[in-house]
């Protein structure tokens, strides 16, 4: 239809230039082919202003966000921990832990000293021996023909064993036995007056009250120190005491972590 128009306008002028405003000179191209493009792109134009407007109202269109299946923290976001209540027993058992924290004390001429962890909590809670069930050590199996005495059935089982050592060519030399609690005491009181401390000393022997040799049933050998480890007298005790009733009482490795005392052996009358 445009191009119609636009054939007409050329042919016949005259009649209708009079009818077209002054401007249409201007603006009407006289190539129809000049005119079907304007119009085009005028049509696409518009067409594209239609689609920005589409545009602008979807970006102003808020997002829906939808909840993802999988709940993924951020970098900043710290997973909670899982608290899980403590159950009756455990509560017991903290409690029990807290009763066994004691503090241990032995009073020498009439002054208070702490017992060290080394020793608390094995204080001896068997009956000491009865002076009148004590029996002297003969004294050829003495060191220097010291009197020592001990409980008589295990002043019996060292003559015995001391008598079987001799004769394969060992000689066994008691060198400590019974030691009352007043006496133990007096050990400490001695070395005290001659500059050693509390500390030093209860290293090396128990605190009154702690000590076997109350008891009775416990035999020194001589050297009593870290020598006697490497006497043919170790050796042989190792390998036949057992058979005597006699057992060391603090090995090298011994599940109490006391030190080592290979000169220290105690009678057990059940073996």
């Amino acid at each position: 239809m445009p191009i119609l128009q636009t054939q007409n306008i050329r042919s016949n002028r005259r009649v209708f230039s009079p009818k077209i405003p002054s401007f249409s000179k201007i603006f009407l191209p006289s190539n129809p082919l000049v005119f079907l493009l304007i119009c085009s792109l005028l049509i696409f134009l518009n067409g594209c202003g239609g689609i920005g407007d589409r545009i602008a109202v979807e970006k102003e269109k808020p997002v829906e966000q939808t909840a993802s299946p999988i709940n993924v923290p951020s970098p900043l976001q710290v997973p909670e921990k899982t608290v899980v209540p403590p159950q009756p027993s455990e509560i017991v058992e903290i409690v029990a832990v807290k009763r066994k924290k004691i503090v241990e004390f032995v009073e020498i001429e009439g002054k208070r000293y702490q017992v060290p962890p080394l020793w608390r909590g094995r204080k001896i809670t068997e009956k000491a021996a009865d002076v009148a069930e004590l029996r002297q050590i003969p004294i050829k199996y003495t060191w220097k023909e010291t009197k020592l005495y001990i409980h008589y059935k295990a002043c019996d089982a060292f003559v015995a064993m001391a008598a079987k050592a001799e004769e394969d060519g060992v000689r066994l030399q008691a060198h400590s036995g019974f030691r009352s609690i007043h006496y133990q005491k007096k050990i400490f009181s001695k070395g005290m007056a001659k500059g050693r401390s509390w500390e030093d000393m209860v290293r090396y022997v128990a605190p009154p009250g702690y000590s076997e040799h109350m008891l009775g049933t416990v035999v020194d050998l001589y050297p009593s120190d870290w020598r006697f480890a490497a006497t043919a007298a170790y050796e042989w005790l190792r390998e036949h005491a057992a058979a005597f009733g006699f057992v060391e009482s603090y090995p090298k490795t011994n599940s109490e972590g006391l030190p080592w005392e290979a000169w220290h052996w105690r009678y057990i009358d059940q073996l």
